[in-house]
């Protein structure tokens, strides 16, 4: 492993990457730019295109590991034992932040001594189906009870919305690799609500970006199990009523979007296979899944009838008066 080392700074930016030459100057730019000196640590987790090449640009300002490909969650942990700072972020490689980024987030942390992490607003950029669109999404103050937020969805995303506490990441552990295909982030945030709550700015402050090298690119499915092997094990951790009903929610939640997957690539044997045993188990999932089909059916038949050419008007015939009506005028 090569390491190219510089100096130290409270916050570090842990920063893994794999063949993201076209994303990463755009990341560590952004990264460079804080408003606040930070230390940024990337692993090239064994880029076969341009990504070695672009990093050597950076070599006086950036840390640089190098190592065979081990997956995103070894090359996460391998910055974090070659990072110094109090406060840690794990930024992906296509994701960049604000330049006030580093500076808001260690505020609200330092005005908060039980957080053991700090988020803000997100501002979400898609490229998927060749149309660009940006939203800001506003994530509301959910800190307060982390865990509770946090079962039924991964509300934060990806890791990079979140600076932590580098003691809060000692007692909680590294990222596990048996969830490094899917929900590695997700497990991780799960056992930080453990420990403390999560203070929120209210700014957006990370920008995450939407595309099809990203994420799905692992294949839904994966995906799915390894989300569904997360929550499962969430079930030995709930501590009261609340986060079990929570918990619920996650795996409705999930099997919803495996059905919505499903559904709208017309993989009926796909969408059976795997919500057999979810819609013996939770009726609502089987009445949503029934008015997801309804509304598409009605959605064709209206443009059905609206491309049905209209027939011209008839003219309504003349009623022929009877005798005696026509004795009755007269």
């Amino acid at each position: 492993m090569l390491m190219l080392a510089v100096g130290r700074s409270k916050v570090s930016f842990i920063v893994a990457a794999f063949n993201g030459a076209d994303f990463l100057v755009r990341c560590l730019d952004s990264l460079l730019a804080q408003t606040i000196a930070v230390e940024v640590v990337v692993v090239d987790d064994g880029s076969t295109d341009g990504t070695p090449e672009l990093l050597e640009g950076y070599r006086s300002r950036v840390t640089i590991l190098r190592q065979s490909n081990q997956g995103v969650s070894a090359a996460r942990n391998a910055g974090f034992a070659a990072s110094h700072g109090e406060l840690v972020c794990f930024l992906d490689q296509d994701d960049w932040v604000e330049p006030e980024y580093a500076e808001r987030l260690a505020a609200s942390l330092d005005a908060d001594e039980q957080a053991v992490a700090a988020y803000g607003d997100r501002v979400e950029h898609s490229t998927l189906g060749g149309i660009e669109n940006e939203k800001i999404v506003v994530l509301r103050d959910r800190g307060r009870n982390p865990r509770l937020a946090l079962l039924p969805e991964m509300f934060l995303v990806s890791p990079g919305a979140l600076l932590i506490r580098r003691s809060a990441l000692e007692r909680a552990g590294a990222f596990e690799s048996r969830f490094s295909s899917a929900g590695e982030d997700w497990d991780l945030c799960l056992r930080l609500a453990d420990l403390g709550t999560f203070a929120y700015v209210p700014q957006p402050l990370f920008h995450y970006r939407r595309h099809h090298a990203s994420g799905l690119h692992r294949g839904f499915m994966t995906i799915h199990r390894g989300c569904k092997r997360l929550l499962r094990a969430q079930r030995r951790r709930l501590r009261d009523e609340r986060e079990q009903a929570a918990l619920r929610e996650g795996f409705r939640n999930l099997y919803r979007m495996t059905a919505q997957h499903w559904w709208l690539r017309r993989r009926t044997f796909g969408l059976k296979a795997e919500l057999v045993k979810p819609l013996l188990s939770d009726p609502a999932l089987a009445l949503w899944i029934f008015g997801v089909r309804l509304r598409s059916l009605r959605r064709r038949l209206g443009l059905l009838a609206a491309e049905r050419p209209t027939p011209p008007p008839v003219a309504e015939p003349r009623r022929m008066a009877s005798v005696a009506e026509q004795g009755a005028v007269e």
